[in-house]
C-alpha cells in the first residue's frame, strides 16, 4: 500500500496534542486533527484553513448547515461527523454534574450554567426545571420579550406547570458588562418567587454571570 505523504505532518500534530493539549493547538490545527479520523489520506491541513476562513471559527464550522460545508469539497459523512461534535460536547458537559440516573447536583449548577453559557456566547437565559428527587425535566433557553421582565417570568410558570415540575433553577447571562443589573436581579427574584409560589414551585437558584463573575441568588459571588 502506498504511505500516505502527510503522514509526517500528521504525527507531528498528534504529538503537539499529546505533549501539550488542546489549548496548543490553533483553531485549524484542531480541525486538521479531527479530520484526520474522518479522512485519512488527504491534505486536511489545506481543508482545515478552507473551513476557517469560510466560517470563522471552529464555532462557525460547527454550526454550518451540511450543505454548506459540503459546498468546501468534503463529503457528506465528513460534514456529518463535524456536525456532531456541539452535541456531543453538550451531552459531555451535562454528565460531569449529575449521579447516578440524571440527578443533577445542585452543588455543580453554576459551573453546568456556566459551561452552557460559554458555547452560546449570545444567549442571555438558561433554565432548568426538575423533580422532586432531582431529576431534569427541561433545560433550555427561553425566548421573551426584553423589555418586559414579567414576560420572562410568565413563561418560566407556564413552562412548570408543563412540566408538573418542584424545582426551578434559572441562569442570567448580563451581555451588556456596562449596565447595574442588582436592580433587575432583585425585582426578577422576588417576582419569579412569588409566581412559583402561587403554583408551588420552588426556585432552587438564581444564578447571574457579569463581567465574567458568578453570583447566587443572594448576590454572593461563587469561585469557579
Amino acid at each position: 500500500m502506498k504511505e500516505n505523504p502527510n503522514s509526517g505532518h500528521r504525527n507531528r500534530l498528534r504529538e503537539k496534542y499529546l505533549s501539550g493539549g488542546i489549548e496548543f493547538l490553533k483553531d485549524h490545527e484542531v480541525l486538521e486533527l479531527l479530520l484526520f479520523y474522518a479522512i485519512p489520506r488527504r491534505d486536511t491541513n489545506k481543508i482545515a484553513h478552507n473551513l476557517i476562513d469560510s466560517f470563522g471559527s471552529l464555532k462557525g464550522v460547527f454550526d454550518a448547515p451540511i450543505d454548506k460545508l459540503i459546498k468546501l469539497e468534503i463529503s457528506e459523512n465528513t460534514a456529518m461527523y463535524l456536525k456532531t461534535f456541539p452535541s456531543v460536547l453538550s451531552s459531555y458537559y451535562y454528565d460531569r454534574y449529575i449521579i447516578g440516573n440524571k440527578y443533577i447536583r445542585f452543588e455543580k449548577l453554576p459551573e453546568m450554567f456556566l459551561d452552557r453559557f460559554l458555547h452560546e456566547e449570545n444567549t442571555d437565559n438558561y433554565v432548568m426545571l426538575l423533580n422532586t428527587k432531582h431529576k431534569k425535566l427541561f433545560f433550555g433557553t427561553v425566548n421573551y420579550d426584553h423589555t418586559d421582565m414579567e414576560s420572562l417570568v410568565s413563561k418560566i410558570v407556564a413552562l412548570s406547570i408543563r412540566y408538573d415540575a418542584y424545582y426551578v433553577v434559572v441562569g442570567k447571562n448580563h451581555l451588556n458588562e456596562d449596565q447595574n443589573h442588582e436592580e433587575f436581579d432583585k425585582d426578577f427574584v422576588r417576582k419569579l418567587n412569588s409566581a412559583l409560589g402561587i403554583v408551588n414551585v420552588k426556585l432552587a437558584d438564581y444564578i447571574t454571570f457579569i463581567n465574567n463573575k458568578t453570583y447566587s441568588a443572594n448576590r454572593k459571588q461563587i469561585k469557579i
